[in-house]
């Protein structure tokens, strides 16, 4: 990765909440929630976890709320609504977390490693 993408990357991460895999799946601990693989489809179908949504990096801004999975939320309720976002590594996710939250979502979380850290 060429050292500005790294100093990007960083200086999402510093921004942005991050979580690990086992805070998103504790008992009580996201209650109501949606993880976003924000990888490429090819790597979607490849490999991803079970009820996740892939919504890649690239198109989630303009794709977010057409989602199916998210249409029936109204612009308040997508806004307000924990989305746990991963990526292979975590350095998407973080930059796509930081990017939600200029646009007004209130709970966006990169998870920390993303599949790589996979228990």
């Amino acid at each position: 990765m060429l050292p500005a993408c790294e100093r990007l990357v960083s200086e999402a991460r510093r921004s942005v909440r991050e979580v690990s895999w086992d805070e998103v799946r504790s008992p009580g601990g996201a209650g109501d929630h949606y993880l976003i693989d924000v990888r490429e489809p090819d790597e979607y179908r490849a490999r991803s976890v079970p009820d996740a949504i892939n919504v890649p990096r690239g198109l989630l801004e303009f794709a977010i709320n057409r989602h199916p999975a998210l249409q029936h939320l109204d612009e308040q309720a997508l806004l307000a609504t924990p989305l746990y976002l991963f990526c292979g590594t975590g350095g998407r996710s973080a930059l796509a977390a930081k990017s939600l939250e200029s646009l007004g979502f209130e709970q966006v979380y990169s998870i920390r490693g993303g599949l790589g850290a996979l228990p």
